[in-house]
């Protein structure tokens, strides 16, 4: 699997915790642009669509706009650290569940 299938593949675990649609997300992409003062749009369904199936290579500018929606730093959503939106029930890939506090 190549960078862009994984970014694909994170961005749409990512939504799908957040339980949102495609068209939800593009929302919120535009919703984020517009509450920090930009002038463009945000990402489309259409591009997340592509993104999800590995058809398209995601832009760093894409990857910001679809980050900050989804509550995530860029890295994170890379490397499908996706904790921040589980609660920490989400682990990141290779890396072991931390160990229970001893009581």
């Amino acid at each position: 699997m190549d960078v862009r299938e994984r970014a694909g593949e994170h961005i749409r675990e990512a939504r799908l915790l957040k339980g949102w649609s495609q068209q939800m997300l593009a929302d919120k992409t535009k919703e984020s642009r517009a509450a920090s003062g930009g002038r463009r749009g945000g990402v489309t369904k259409d591009t997340i669509s592509k993104l999800e199936r590995g058809e398209q290579t995601p832009r760093p500018v894409t990857l910001r706009r679809l980050a900050k929606a989804l509550g995530l730093e860029v890295s994170d959503l890379l490397r499908g650290d996706l904790r921040a939106l589980s609660g920490g029930a989400a682990e990141a890939p290779g890396k072991a569940p931390a160990p229970a506090p001893a009581r």
